[in-house]
């Protein structure tokens, strides 16, 4: 993992925000940043496979395949651009099930970051199978110009 300050924020961002996001969708999934390369613009958050997320199937179910996708490409903008920065497009291509246990991750990597619109490609793989991939996705967020700095509380 690369010292820098993408690195530091999402660690700082994900530690600082434990409480505030206890009872939310991204504290229900619980992200943990695995790796990160700066250099790279690249981020890897894993997710801990939990019970609830399980459809009929006995499998993880693609809702909740899109928001660890959504949640690990959103950390890694907010980090980038320290404020808010919503999802305004989300593509994701189921391409096999997705075990229900173990550790999932994302790999996501800022491909364009222009003034207005960034966007982020993703990869999710279980890690102990990182070179099969289970889903990809492609993301835009945007950022506003002039907004406060991001925050978990609500106000």
């Amino acid at each position: 993992m690369d010292n820098c300050q993408l690195c530091e924020k999402i660690e700082r961002l994900l530690a600082e925000g434990a409480e505030e996001r206890k009872n939310t969708v991204a504290g229900m999934i619980d992200p943990k940043l695995l790796a990160c390369s700066c250099s790279d613009m690249c981020t890897i958050i894993g997710f801990e496979a939990k019970p609830w997320e399980v459809n009929p199937n006995g499998v993880i179910h693609g809702g909740i395949i899109a928001t660890m996708m959504d949640t690990a490409m959103g950390i890694t903008t907010i980090a980038l651009v320290d404020t808010l920065s919503p999802t305004i497009d989300l593509h994701v291509s189921y391409l096999r099930p997705c075990p229900a246990d173990g550790t999932l991750a994302v790999r996501s990597t800022i491909s364009m970051a222009g003034g207005s619109v960034i966007h982020v490609r993703a990869e999710m793989f279980d890690t102990r199978e990182p070179d099969v991939l289970i889903a990809t996705a492609a993301g835009a967020f945007r950022r506003f110009k002039n907004a406060k700095p991001f925050s978990w509380k609500s106000e």
